[in-house]
């Protein structure tokens, strides 16, 4: 008896043995041989409903029971554009009971090593690389446990659900012109250079998590975090950047914090997606000298001359409007304190602007040091009208070195007993060139010595233009006018209206 029970676990062994080792060699079989070609098209097919056309190069199984394909690319036509997506694997589970039954038998998808491509032209277009997912496909939605990716310098995470229920494909819209199509070429041409110019050991961070419902997809959410460290963007090192926005409730808001090496910028946006507008308002108190390496000739030269003693406080809001053409318009204003230029020291600057892209104001500017002070307006139509005025109490030898080497000289010659030359006078213009600008007004000094001469007051009217000084009604006390009247020839206003407007 006992032999009959040893002889039939042995046969039953054998028999699990044998079954076992049928499975491993189907398994081995299908994952390297490839999984039968009815498999492949139901696959296509539920691509194929979705709007999608699907290639590969081999279907197999891997030891978990997940269909997966090798070498794989996924294609989306429309009639404006045909997106692309490779990737070198992308596994699927199958509800296999489905499948038999005929129904969509697609549970869960994950992508490794993909790359999807958005083309703009044929030239140009938007390419999220190393691409890896996983995502559970339901009858009514989309779950993205995890989705991440390179976009230009960007790593980019994203999770939440996109609801297909009660989505309907919106009718074929016309395909976008040639000039169209070069304009948005030339927008991510431009996109793409900028993002280029931020350089950091690690890439800035985009998280995004959303709810996103085809069928109203203004009724959404999303909620986007943005961070980067110690990023550097065109020699200004940023030391912390922070930015989250959120889409809700039909209205999009954003927030962010950017930190540098001394000072922080804050700013603040919100904007309603049924408008085409939008503001945001900001403040900072950066070193603005942190900034000259990114701005344009000859503004970095003025901004790496000028030190700081306190930060200066910077506020504003910029309004965009996209109703017709993209438009912006910037209202700003800065104050400045004890701060110097070329060691020329300040107390006070208050600098109000407001600029739309074209038009220009300067609204009361304030500039103080420890001799007097000076204010300026100024508007500019963008076009041919120039219109401003200035008004002036500062001793001019004080700021001297502001105005180089050739004209130490001239200052050199010049000494004020008491306070500094009082001016007043209209700024008239087609421009901001020497040659399209007129400048007339009066100027009285007291008490001052020109080469060891001492003058007890000085009065004229006066117009500058085409780089020549006019004095009309010159009159001098306790002077001789040709004294005065010899400054214009020996010191040529050309060249010293050139160093102060270079």
């Amino acid at each position: 008896m006992k032999s009959r029970k040893i002889t039939r676990l042995g046969t039953i062994g054998y028999i699990v043995l044998i079954l076992l080792l049928a499975v491993w060699g189907a398994l081995l079989i299908v994952r390297y041989v490839g999984l039968p070609d009815q498999i492949g098209k139901r696959l296509a097919s539920e691509l194929n409903s979705r709007g999608l056309t699907l290639d590969f190069k081999k279907l197999y199984l891997d030891p978990l029971g997940r269909v997966v394909a090798r070498d794989v690319q996924i294609l989306h036509s429309s009639p404006s554009s045909e997106n692309r997506l490779d990737f070198d694997r992308l596994s699927f589970e199958f509800n296999w009971i489905s499948w038999w039954r005929g129904e969509p038998f697609l549970e869960n998808a994950s992508i490794r090593g993909g790359e999807l491509f958005f083309p703009i032209s044929e030239e140009t277009g938007i390419r999220l690389s190393d691409l890896y997912a996983e995502i559970r496909i339901r009858n009514d939605a989309l779950v993205i446990d995890q989705l991440e990716g390179r976009l230009l310098n960007l790593f980019v995470q994203v999770q939440g659900e996109v609801v297909l229920e009660g989505f309907k494909a919106p009718p074929a819209s016309k395909p976008p012109t040639a000039e169209q199509i070069e304009q948005q070429a030339r927008l991510w041409d431009q996109i793409e250079k900028a993002a280029a110019e931020f350089k950091g050991a690690d890439p800035i961070s985009v998280s995004l998590k959303v709810q996103l419902p085809l069928a109203a997809p203004m009724e959404g959410q999303i909620d986007m975090m943005i961070e980067g460290q110690r990023q550097l963007w065109k020699g200004v090192l940023f030391e912390k950047i922070v930015v989250e926005a959120l889409y809700e409730d039909r209205v999009a808001r954003l927030h962010g914090d950017v930190d540098f090496l001394k000072g922080h910028l804050e700013f603040e946006g919100r904007w309603n997606p049924k408008r085409p507008n939008a503001e945001l308002v900001f403040f900072s108190d950066v070193d603005f000298s942190l900034l000259a390496p990114a701005m344009p000739s000859p503004f970095d030269e003025f901004l790496g001359d000028v030190v700081f003693s306190e930060l200066p406080e910077n506020q504003g809001k910029i309004r965009f409007n996209w109703a017709r053409d993209f438009s912006f318009h910037l209202i700003t204003r800065s104050t400045w304190r004890s701060f110097s230029v070329l060691g020329v020291p300040f107390d006070y600057l208050y600098f109000p602007l407001s600029y739309d892209g074209k038009r220009l104001m300067v609204s009361q500017l304030e500039m103080r040091n420890a001799t007097g002070e000076a204010t300026f307006d100024v508007f500019f139509d963008g076009d041919k009208t120039l219109k401003g005025k200035l008004a002036s109490t500062l001793v001019p030898t004080s700021l001297k070195k502001l105005f180089g080497e050739k004209a130490q000289p001239f200052f050199n010659s010049l000494v004020f007993d008491g306070a500094g030359p009082q001016i007043e006078c209209k700024i008239i213009g087609t421009g901001f060139k020497p040659e399209e600008v007129r400048l007339e007004g009066n100027v009285g000094i007291k008490n001052f010595r020109y080469k060891g001469v001492k003058l007890n007051k000085v009065d004229s009217s006066f117009s500058f233009e085409n780089f020549a000084l006019h004095l009309p009604d010159l009159k001098v006390e306790e002077g001789s006018p040709q004294v005065c009247v010899s400054l214009l020839p020996e010191y040529d206003a050309r060249s010293i209206w050139h160093l102060v407007t270079a």
